[in-house]
């Protein structure tokens, strides 16, 4: 990745642009590995450059233009991008990817800004415990959300799979596999006395149904 920083007219006059050159070796549709060191050779330089499209965001000022040459792909950027961003995270501003920050960049900012204080440790996430559950009992299908409010402990996950510990929407083969996954354990754990205690008396503390536990005779 190689980036470069100017001032330009056309920009307003705090701000700086971004020369943003994705230049990660990848393999093509035939497999092979391309050379971004061969193709950067003959870059040239902001002023020169063709831009086959362009992005515009309700909350930067300037508009970002994005073009390809070779196996390199480079984007021109408002800075400004780059300090609204939460933690002031630096990316490669795809449109695709432009389109989760417009969604999600200041949902995020708010409840860190919310919640942070509050989830940052696990002692912090115990005391705040109360406000958290009422916080969760408020949340409806669609809202967003941090996994460090709805994971119990102030890191929330450290596993690298988080998607195996998130959800999936109903219908997906994602789905569909970790209820075969669920079905299985709870199959085995029904199956010895010691564990199937455990596991019902859980369910009765926590308001679980037993019912959806597996075939439990009463």
């Amino acid at each position: 990745m190689f980036v470069a920083c100017k001032a330009t007219p056309d920009f307003p006059a705090e701000g700086k642009e971004t020369l943003f050159v994705q230049a990660r070796p990848r393999k093509g549709a035939d497999g092979n590995a391309k050379k971004p060191d061969t193709d950067l050779r003959t870059l040239k330089s902001i002023g020169e450059l063709k831009f086959s499209d362009s992005t515009k965001l309700a909350a930067v000022a300037g508009e970002l233009k994005h073009g390809e040459h070779g196996c390199l792909r480079f984007h021109r950027v408002p800075a400004a991008l780059y300090r609204a961003a939460h933690k002031r995270v630096f990316f490669e501003p795809r449109p695709g990817t432009l389109r989760l920050f417009e969604k999600f960049n200041e949902p995020a900012k708010e409840l860190v800004g919310e919640w942070w204080e509050r989830i940052e440790t696990s002692p912090k996430f115990a005391d705040n415990h109360a406000a958290i559950s009422a916080y969760h009992k408020s949340l409806k299908a669609g809202d967003v959300t941090l996994v460090g409010l709805i994971a119990e402990g102030g890191q929330g996950l450290a596993t690298a799979n988080n998607a195996r510990f998130l959800g999936y929407l109903r219908g997906t083969s994602q789905a569909d596999e970790i209820k075969t996954s669920r079905d299985e354990w709870t199959k085995r754990w029904l199956a010895d006395a010691e564990i199937k205690s455990v596991l019902l008396g859980l369910l009765a503390r926590n308001g679980g149904d037993r019912r959806r536990a597996g075939p439990v005779r009463p």
